[in-house]
Parts: C-alpha cells; sequence; structure tokens
C-alpha cells in the first residue's frame, strides 16, 4: 500500500521488547494504585535535590515524603481517617504546623520545613534553615483558608 506510514523496524525480539514494556506499565500501574493522586515537588538548594511527595485517597489514606538527594528524610502516612487519629489529620492540614520536619540535614543544611496550604489544592512551602526558597502560587481562597484554618481546627480538637 502506497500511501501507508509505517514505524521503522527495530532491531531485536519483539516479544521480548513487548515483555519488558508490560513489566514497565505494571510497575507504573501499581506505584500509582498504591498512591493515588500523587504529586510531587522538586527545588535544587546548595547542590541537593529536594522532593516532597503528597498522596491521598477517597477511603482516607494520605501521605507525604521528604527525600533529600532520593534519600528518605521524612514521611508520614495515615492509613484511615479515624476519630483516634484526628489530630494526625489536622495536623495534615494546619498551615501554620510543619507536616515535614528533618535536622542536620548535611553541613549546609540544617533543617528542612514542610508546610501545606491550600483550600482545595494541594500547595506547600518548604523552609530550609528558616529561609522560605519554595512555595506555591496561593490563590485568595488559599490565603483565607491559611488565616483561618488553625483557628478552626484548634476549636473542633
Amino acid at each position: 500500500m502506497s500511501g501507508e506510514k509505517r514505524l521503522p523496524h527495530r532491531p531485536g525480539d519483539t516479544t521480548q521488547r513487548f515483555a519488558m514494556l508490560r513489566t514497565i506499565y505494571i510497575d507504573l500501574r501499581a506505584e500509582k494504585l498504591s498512591k493515588p493522586n500523587h504529586k510531587e515537588w522538586c527545588i535544587n538548594h546548595l547542590g541537593y535535590k529536594i522532593t516532597v511527595t503528597s498522596w491521598f485517597s477517597w477511603n482516607g489514606h494520605m501521605g507525604t515524603e521528604l527525600l533529600v538527594d532520593g534519600h528518605l528524610f521524612d514521611k508520614k502516612e495515615i492509613f484511615q481517617v479515624k476519630e483516634e487519629n484526628i489530630d494526625e489529620v489536622f495536623e495534615f492540614m494546619n498551615p501554620q504546623t510543619p507536616i515535614l520536619k528533618v535536622t542536620n540535614v548535611s553541613e549546609t543544611i540544617q533543617t528542612i520545613e514542610v508546610y501545606s496550604g491550600g483550600a482545595f489544592r494541594r500547595k506547600l512551602s518548604i523552609m530550609i534553615d528558616g529561609k522560605n526558597v519554595f512555595q506555591d502560587k496561593l490563590n485568595g481562597i488559599d490565603r483565607l483558608f491559611q488565616k483561618y484554618a488553625a483557628r478552626l481546627i484548634s476549636m473542633v480538637s
């Protein structure tokens, strides 16, 4: 067929390539299922790659991680929102207390603190040694939420 376009033939066993792609797809799918609604923030600071991940599911499973150069430094995870752990859930929502905090990271970084914010979307700020090095842009509703969230949380808990 003269007008038909074809992908160029690549050397190698097609069955082997398909099996490899299928394995990669299954691994990625398993990761997505284990951490639904996953979001990741990455910054470089003083030669270190700082990564914060956050995820949640609608059945109450939520978590967040702080990694520096791929090494896990802090992690919080709630498997189900219950009355017994409601204080932990409120900590995730309180924009005035860090959701992740680590000290003595390296000789050049003493502390990293991660704060959560945002009324309807996950937004955060990253403080290193007391200086704000990253902050998601907040809209008016986010700022209003941050202003009153701590008061509301203290009244409820």
